[in-house]
């Protein structure tokens, strides 16, 4: 026999009826899940209709009977979101900003910089000319090592192709400076605006005292002095590219000066009679080489290179 809790417990089972006890039968599934109802956004009744729960929250849908329309999403986004996109539109604007004026800072700096360093690397004075004597690559060399010793020079470009050559010098470098220093090895500098001596005309060269005393043979020295005059024993030869700079400047000035006589020996070769001859006799090791003696016969000096002043000196000096 069972109590009302019991019966209540127990959904089978139901309170005493005189003693009996009345079977329900249980509840199935169907009769416990509530009816679904029809309705216009509910077809074929698949929705539950429960009590309290709207079909249409917030009013999104058409009030149209019978018309289904889809819900919209909110134009704008939540305040909130709408300014965390602007604080982020912000902050990638400043971070933008911020990276083009470092990158325009970076390049303003490079470029600053690389104009110092051309400045210092711009020398401060700068010399062309012309070179005259070459004969061979190895000239330009000697060139440009002569072209080194001057003080002040700090770059030497020589070129044995366009005989030409460029000194670059931390201070200003006059002409006669870069002259000496080529025409120790018997080069000339020719600068824009100098005058280019030329050799005399055969018939000009007869009307002189310039006379041939060897032509590589070895010859006897006080046979060829001119009396009376100031002799210059001219050592050069055919090869030599130097000697056609000197022997020209030689010629005028024989012509400018009546006492003043020219002998010239050429050497040919190194092992020519002559050569030897010089070599051993008057220490002879590099071409041009030039001999002077006085109207008396005496030495008076030597000249090596092309240096057609120290020539003019001797001469002058002894004229006195």
């Amino acid at each position: 026999m069972l109590n009302g809790a019991a019966a209540a417990d127990n959904p089978r089972k139901s309170a005493c009826n005189g003693g009996a006890v009345a079977f329900r039968p249980p509840m199935t599934s169907a009769a416990r899940r509530p009816p679904l109802q029809e309705s216009p956004t509910n077809f074929g009744g698949l929705k539950a209709a429960a009590p309290g729960i709207s079909d249409d929250p917030g009013g999104l849908k058409a009030a149209a009977p019978g018309v289904f329309q889809r819900s919209r999403r909110p134009k704008r986004p939540p305040l909130q979101a709408r300014k965390t996109r602007s604080g982020n539109r912000k902050c990638g604007q400043e971070w933008l900003q911020t990276a083009v004026n470092t990158s325009i800072a970076r390049f303003a700096f490079f470029v600053i910089v690389g104009l110092a360093i051309q400045a210092a690397a711009q020398p401060a004075f700068v010399s062309e000319f012309e070179i005259a004597g070459f004969s061979c690559d190895g000239c330009a060399a000697t060139a440009s090592d002569a072209l080194k010793k001057v003080p002040g020079v700090t770059r030497v470009d020589v070129t044995f192709a366009t005989r030409r050559g460029r000194v670059e010098s931390t201070r200003q470098i006059a002409p006669a400076e870069i002259r000496t220093a080529l025409g120790k090895f018997g080069f000339e500098a020719r600068f824009a605006g100098d005058v280019v001596v030329a050799p005399l005309t055969p018939r000009e060269r007869a009307a002189l005292d310039i006379k041939v005393a060897s032509k590589g043979e070895a010859f006897i020295l006080r046979d060829h002095l001119a009396r009376g005059k100031f002799t210059i024993i001219d050592f050069w030869a055919e090869w030599c590219g130097p000697c056609h700079v000197l022997t020209p400047k030689i010629e005028h000035l024989v012509k400018e000066r009546a006492d003043v006589a020219l002998r010239t020996v050429d050497l040919q070769n190194w092992e020519s009679g002559a050569a030897k001859q010089a070599t051993k006799e008057f220490k002879l090791a590099a071409l041009p080489y030039v001999r002077v003696y006085g109207p008396d016969g005496k030495f008076i000096g030597d000249v090596v290179g092309n240096d057609i002043e120290k020539i003019k000196r001797l001469i002058a000096e002894r004229s006195r």
